[in-house]
């Protein structure tokens, strides 16, 4: 598949995913990343008018992904500039799945520059959400080995430190998370100045498992990975699955995920019982619920 091609079926949203033009993308990578890099500066200079649905362009979607798995480093600006824009904008251009994915982005095109990082996550004035795929762009570094330890640490327990009172945000949640995920027992005492007396004794119970941190060995959770695979990842998206979608609702499980749903929301209102979304679909399909009956609902 020549260049101009591969450009062609990436540049617009098609109901099939463009298998083979990914791969082709990724095999041709020195004569496509270029191409890639329009991609994301087009996007920049128009994403008014494409979150406005004025502009139809798709190919920033493919671009972050595939420039991520290329390890491309000039995707970096492109991906902090976007995270300055309003969430609904941020949503629209990455999907509503973005708290997911973008730190996996962040951290798959890092250029070194800490101090945007800082920037996004120190500002109160953007998504909480967005704030904490920054910081977890750091503790996905670290277990990779760009970071150190001591560089994890300090900036987490200033983070904590500086903590206001009144200051509810997401943020210091998912600072506690990475904590106990990456068994940072350095800063045990530091989860005091956040949570109440049995919350914080949960966490501290959880620090002090005797467990050791090696990505090689300790099974993490995948938004802690580079991206990798875009195909795979862009193969569950809704979008991407109408046909799969509409065979399904056709099918004997579906009638049988229905009817389980039913049942257990009906003990929601007498035991507070609910399928989450990110747990496994009743139905037994082996996807989220939100990615499968959830999505229908």
């Amino acid at each position: 598949m020549e260049v101009k091609e591969i450009v062609k079926k990436l540049s617009y949203y098609t109901p099939e995913l463009p298998k083979e033009a990914i791969k082709e993308a990724l095999k041709k990578k020195d004569e496509m990343i270029p191409e890639l890099l329009k991609m994301l500066e087009y996007t920049k200079e128009n994403v008014e008018k494409i979150y406005n649905e004025e502009d139809k362009f798709f190919g920033y979607t493919y671009a972050f992904y595939i420039l991520a798995e290329l390890k491309e480093k000039r995707a970096f600006p492109y991906l902090i500039d976007l995270m300055k824009k309003d969430e609904q904008v941020v949503e629209y251009i990455l999907g509503d799945e973005y708290p997911e994915d973008l730190q996996r982005l962040l951290a798959s095109t890092y250029d070194g520059n800490d101090n945007a990082l800082f920037e996004i996550i120190e500002n109160k004035e953007i998504n909480e959400y967005v704030r904490s795929c920054a910081l977890q762009t750091f503790s996905i570094l670290y277990l990779y080995g760009v970071k150190e330890r001591e560089f994890l640490v300090n900036y987490f327990k200033k983070l904590l430190e500086q903590k206001e009172d009144d200051d509810n945000s997401y943020l210091y949640d998912e600072i506690i998370e990475e904590i106990c995920d990456l068994k940072l027992i350095e800063l045990k005492e530091k989860i005091d100045l956040i949570y109440n007396d049995k919350e914080r004794e949960e966490h501290k119970k959880v620090l002090e498992d005797g467990k050791e941190i090696n990505r090689n060995v300790f099974p993490l959770k995948p938004c802690y990975e580079y991206i990798y695979d875009t195909v795979g990842i862009m193969e569950e998206w809704q979008c991407f699955c109408y046909k799969e979608d509409e065979e399904f609702k056709n099918s004997d499980d579906y009638k049988i995920c229905k009817f389980i749903i039913l049942q257990r929301e009906n003990e929601h209102h007498q035991n507070t019982y609910k399928v989450g979304r990110n747990d496994l679909c009743p139905c037994g399909s082996g996807k989220k619920y939100k990615n499968c009956c959830g999505k229908n609902a």
